[in-house]
């Protein structure tokens, strides 16, 4: 009833943009994959955004709102709102490049940093809190870094399931990084402080990203046809595959024999974890992982066909 109407505002939404050229030489976009940008540029039309997926963008972006006003409360005059000033550029090597940080602050010793506010999920959240940034935000970092004189960027990162914040620092002047624990980490001290701030990383900027958005933004400004696209991606920003072996593990050895009998596989073929007594047998399909798994263009990309998964979870497998 209610639901309905919001879902197929959502839709007609995400239907409405899907298949428009876009500038992809944006901060937001320097780390995304170079063929995803490179449909995006031409105006190549991919499957449109779902209603739940246009919901998680919607509000994460209202919860970004939120976290601004906070900042404004707090820090008062030494903040300023960057959405209530017009779109900031810089030229990479000839090629405009836009960027709009959430906003910029001043500190304690009168230099100004620029804040920006990512929501994210619980694994990445747990990723950033060990110090290990995702190319996509790296990449973006660098161009903040790249565009302006500002020192430092300061990403802050909102766990969404707990509100619970990770602040990683990219800071000019450091030269190595440096995770720091909120009350040591002790997770009985966590619990009972229940500290907003969790972790602290302060980090470099990767000389290797420089390089990469560099050469990637060139290659997107020649590209004028579908038939000149980059190719897919071989790994994601963890170094994982893009295309797995998808696989079953089952605990204990009677538990892994019934299943290689009930699934046509050779139980000699398993692999076997030293610890826990867990049996891994591949399937024998070849599955797509994140980022691609959620890519609107995935289908043209890929030809992949949806299955379910043993656990009856959909899953894109490759031919």
């Amino acid at each position: 009833m209610i639901v309905d109407l919001l879902e197929d505002y959502y839709r007609a939404e995400a239907n409405q943009f899907n298949g428009r050229p876009r500038n992809v030489f944006r901060a937001s976009s320097a780390g995304y994959c170079e063929r995803r940008l490179g449909y995006e540029k031409l105006g190549i039309r991919g499957d449109p955004i779902q209603p739940r997926r246009a919901a998680v963008f919607r509000h994460g972006h209202l919860i970004d709102q939120a976290l601004k006003a906070d900042l404004a409360l707090v820090l008062g005059d030494r903040f300023l709102n960057l959405d209530k000033l017009p779109q900031n550029e810089c030229m990479i090597d000839g090629i405009r490049v836009t960027f709009l940080p959430d906003g910029a602050f001043q500190l304690d010793n009168g230099d100004i940093g620029i804040i920006e506010i990512k929501t994210m999920s619980d694994r990445s959240f747990e990723k950033a809190k060990k110090g290990e940034i995702d190319k996509s935000y790296l990449a973006q970092a660098w161009v903040y870094h790249y565009g302006t004189s500002f020192n430092p960027i300061v990403f802050v990162a909102y766990r969404k399931e707990t509100s619970h914040f990770c602040e990683v620092v990219f800071d000019r002047n450091a030269r190595d990084i440096i995770v720091t624990e909120r009350l040591g980490g002790n997770k009985t001290e966590l619990f009972l402080n229940e500290p907003l701030l969790v972790t602290e990383v302060r980090t470099p900027f990767d000389p290797t990203i420089e390089q990469a958005v560099k050469a990637k933004f060139k290659r997107l400004k020649i590209l004028e046809e579908q038939k000149d696209l980059a190719p897919p991606i071989t790994e994601n920003d963890n170094g994982d595959p893009a295309i797995f072996d998808e696989e079953d593990k089952i605990h204990g050895k009677a538990n892994a024999m019934e299943h290689a009998h009930n699934n046509g596989y050779r139980f000699e073929d398993a692999t076997v974890s030293n610890k826990g007594g867990w049996y891994t047998f591949k399937t024998g399909r070849k599955i797509l992982n994140f980022p691609c798994s959620y890519c609107q263009w995935v289908r043209l990309c890929r030809n992949p066909e949806l299955e379910l998964s043993r656990e009856k979870k959909p899953i894109w497998v490759v031919p």
